[in-house]
């Protein structure tokens, strides 16, 4: 969400830029705070349930909008398993720039792949195989990312794939492929992944960040908590 107002979290040196007591970043935590206690735009108990919960809630006519992982609207537009199928409707992330993080991941590489460098290679190797091109029975292609999408409507990073049939026919059924297509071209790599206590900071920050939205802690003692952290871990 902070993406799509033009908000970055870290320059290209991994070195915190957000401001602590204004800005994109502060603004969007403090609107979003106001919709969970002011207008009562969103429910509080979205702080309290898991992504699961939420798709279900969504399936059930419980709520209006929901930003989830792109493969779910083909389970939110299937009739028997939602009560909204065919009613489900992709938007553009909404904001000033549209942007929002977006990925394709594997987890391939292994704990050992950072020191020992045939496992590194034999780890490429595997995620060349499930992602990239390989070739079966002489023919040479897309094969296993061509089957996650067009038989699970899963993401892809492979642009070619929008010109296979199957995949379109699946993906037309799930959303408006335009905007999807249009979105995926707008979605940026989550910043500071890069970082080795990237998934240290972040679990930080999923404990500190509800703090401010239910103004247990006010948002500008939130970021600078979220940004020490980052700098206390970048100095180990």
């Amino acid at each position: 969400m902070i993406y799509s107002e033009g908000a970055s979290l870290f320059d290209e040196n991994l070195q915190p830029v957000f401001e602590t007591d204004q800005g994109k970043v502060y603004d969007m935590i403090e609107w979003m705070a106001a919709s969970i206690n002011d207008n009562q735009v969103m429910p509080i108990k979205v702080l309290q349930i898991a992504a699961p919960e939420v798709q279900q809630a969504f399936k059930n006519r419980d709520c209006a909008f929901v930003i989830v992982p792109g493969y779910q609207l083909l389970e939110f537009n299937t009739p028997g398993i939602s009560e909204i199928a065919g009613c489900a409707m992709l938007s553009m992330m909404p904001g000033e720039t549209h942007q929002t993080s977006g990925y394709t991941r594997m987890y391939l590489l292994g704990s050992n792949a950072i020191t020992d460098e045939a496992t590194l290679q034999a780890a490429l190797h595997l995620i060349e195989f499930w992602g990239g091109e390989t070739t079966v029975d002489g023919v040479t292609d897309y094969h296993i990312a061509k089957r996650w999408a067009a038989e699970n409507g899963l993401g892809f990073s492979i642009n070619a794939l929008w010109q296979d049939p199957d995949v379109n026919s699946t993906f037309s059924a799930m959303a408006d492929t335009t905007i999807l297509k249009k979105q995926k071209n707008m979605s940026l790599a989550k910043e500071g992944m890069s970082a080795p206590w990237f998934a240290e900071w972040i679990s930080f920050v999923r404990a500190e960040i509800p703090k401010a939205l239910l103004r247990e802690q006010d948002t500008k003692t939130t970021l600078e908590k979220i940004k020490q952290q980052w700098q206390d871990l970048m100095a180990e």
